[in-house]
């Protein structure tokens, strides 16, 4: 369906995020409204917010970052250690021995090889940050933003497209 969107000139995107294994989340901008495209293996969930509805929109940083990182660097140090252990014993095993060694230590270096990009993925990607819209009816979670930088940037288009239909003089309050 998102190649129907790309297609059609009254929607322009604004952001998508793809979610390893997971799913993606995707941002289109109409005149009047935004519509929300969430696909998760193969249902999609589409939403439609009228941009005069939108009240507030809120970006909330969180610790999530942190305390990833802090688990995956937990978990890769002693992998590494055990690696390099492995390896030193079973290359210098002279008693013909040293095959076990050999096998341990692919599979701990395996293991070190996936979570250290995973780990570089948490810590080079910035601060991770929940993000929420209000209109007069709900109040959503949006999916698909989780990095500060890049739900700012969302925001601020937004912002830029409510400011252009919302009048200066009104008393409503703008997407922050």
């Amino acid at each position: 369906m998102s190649d129907l969107l790309h297609q059609n000139p009254a929607y322009r995107k604004l952001r998508a995020s793809l979610i390893p294994l997971v799913g993606s989340s995707s941002y289109w901008l109409a005149e009047d409204h935004l519509l929300v495209v969430d696909v998760l293996g193969v249902l999609e969930r589409y939403r439609k917010f009228q941009l005069e509805d939108i009240e507030h929109i809120v970006i909330r940083p969180n610790r999530l970052r942190l305390i990833l990182g802090l688990i995956l660097g937990i978990l890769l140090v002693p992998f590494l250690g055990m690696a390099i252990g492995f390896w030193i014993a079973g290359l210098t095993a002279t008693d013909g021995g040293g095959e076990p060694w050999i096998f341990a230590a692919i599979f701990v270096t395996t293991i070190a090889t996936i979570l250290f990009p995973i780990l570089a993925f948490v810590l080079i990607g910035g601060t991770m940050c929940e993000v929420r819209m209000t209109t007069a009816v709900q109040e959503i979670r949006l999916p698909g933003l989780y990095r500060l930088p890049k739900a700012r940037a969302l925001v601020q288009e937004l912002q830029s497209a409510t400011q252009r239909l919302t009048p200066t003089t009104t008393a409503t309050t703008p997407v922050p």
